[in-house]
């Protein structure tokens, strides 16, 4: 069992062998849920569709670029046969 003191911030320092057995690592987000009689803690999990909208493109590309795109490269991978 490992014993921490709540700080006047209501922080807490999580003992060092917890945060190895956990893999966390600086600046990692954690996510907290509680019961009657106790609070859990767990490492945040990002999948990739946390990404999502994060990157902009320079610019638009229409439809019809991206069908010409496709048939080049079905094209081309077709000729390598």
């Amino acid at each position: 069992m490992h014993i921490a003191a709540l700080n006047s911030k209501g922080q807490v320092t999580i003992p060092a062998e917890l945060r190895r057995s956990l893999g966390l690592k600086p600046e990692q987000q954690v996510v907290f849920s509680w019961t009657e009689q106790s609070i859990v803690m767990k490492p945040v999990k990002h999948d990739v569709s946390a990404a999502f909208g994060l990157l902009k493109a320079a610019r638009g590309v229409s439809l019809e670029d991206m069908e010409r795109a496709v048939e080049a490269q079905a094209r081309a991978l077709h000729d390598q046969c």
